[in-house]
C-alpha cells in the first residue's frame, strides 16, 4: 500500500521524505501551534522518553506521535514552494479496538505554494483514493478543529468492508475516517520561517492502516500486529 501511494504522489511530482521516529516537544507541538496546556503532549496521550519528561522544547523526547511536525522540519531545510509525502509509524498511548492502535502507520502530504486552494486539497485526496483501490470512492468532508490547520476537516470515506451498510469497523453508520486534513495555520509556517501572507498550503494524513483494511476487507486493526499466522500467510 505504502508503495502503491509512493507511485501515485511522485507521478504527481511529490518528493517522498523520512526522518527518525523520535521527536522532540517542539516539533511535535510547539511548531504546530499546540497551546502549552494541550492535552495531546500529556504522558496519557504521548509517550516521552525516560528523563526527558520535565524539560521543554527540543530536550523533550517522544515517540513522534503524528508526522506532521515533519513538515516544518522539511520546511525549515528546503523552503517553499514544495510537496512532499512523508509515510512512517507513529505512537499513541491510547485503548485499542477494532479501529485503533498504539502503534500504526501514516502517511502524510502537504503542498506549500501561492494560492493554493481548498479545491485542490480535495481533488488531491479523490485522486489519489482512486489510484490505490482503482475506482471512484465515495468522500465526505466534515469540519474538524486540529492545530495546525485553519481551516480543518475530517475526511471520511464510504466503508469498503461493508459497502456502506455499517458494521463494528466504521462503528455502524457506513463511513470511516481515514484523514484529517485542511489548510496549514499561519503560525505553521511562520515556524518554518515562511510568510504566511505569501505562501499557503493543505495538509492530508491518511491513516494507512485503515486504508489496508478497505482495500482487504479487514475487519479488526489488531490483527496486523497480532502474529497470527492464519492471517498473515493470506499476503504472502
Amino acid at each position: 500500500m505504502c508503495y502503491d501511494l509512493n507511485d501515485a504522489f511522485l507521478s504527481l511530482g511529490f518528493e517522498v521524505y523520512s526522518e527518525d521516529d523520535i521527536s522532540s516537544e517542539k516539533f511535535a507541538f510547539d511548531n504546530l501551534n499546540f497551546a502549552p496546556d494541550h492535552p495531546a503532549r500529556a504522558s496519557m496521550d504521548t509517550f516521552w522518553l525516560d528523563g526527558t519528561e520535565e524539560k521543554r522544547g527540543n530536550e523533550r523526547l517522544c515517540l513522534r506521535p503524528h508526522l506532521t511536525g515533519g513538515s516544518v522540519r522539511y520546511l525549515l531545510k528546503h523552503g517553499a514552494p514544495a510537496r512532499f509525502v512523508y509515510p512512517g509509524r507513529v505512537y499513541r498511548n491510547e485503548t485499542t479496538d477494532a479501529r485503533h492502535e498504539r502503534a500504526f502507520f501514516q502517511y502524510e502530504a502537504l503542498i506549500v505554494d501561492h494560492d493554493i486552494s481548498f479545491a485542490s486539497g480535495k481533488v488531491m485526496i479523490q485522486t489519489i483514493l482512486e489510484k490505490v483501490f482503482g475506482r471512484k470512492i465515495n468522500v465526505r468532508m466534515r469540519e474538524g478543529f486540529f492545530p495546525f490547520t485553519e481551516p480543518g476537516y475530517e475526511i471520511d470515506m464510504e466503508c469498503l468492508v461493508c459497502g456502506g451498510k455499517g458494521c463494528r469497523v466504521c462503528n455502524h453508520n457506513g463511513w470511516i475516517e481515514v484523514m484529517p486534513g485542511g489548510v496549514i495555520h499561519p503560525n505553521v509556517l511562520r515556524a518554518a520561517n515562511l510568510d504566511p501572507e505569501e505562501w499557503t498550503g493543505f495538509y492530508i494524513n491518511i491513516g494507512l492502516d485503515r486504508l489496508v483494511m478497505m482495500r482487504y476487507g479487514v475487519d479488526d486493526v489488531r490483527l496486523f500486529h497480532s502474529a497470527d499466522l492464519r492471517f498473515l500467510q493470506q499476503f504472502r
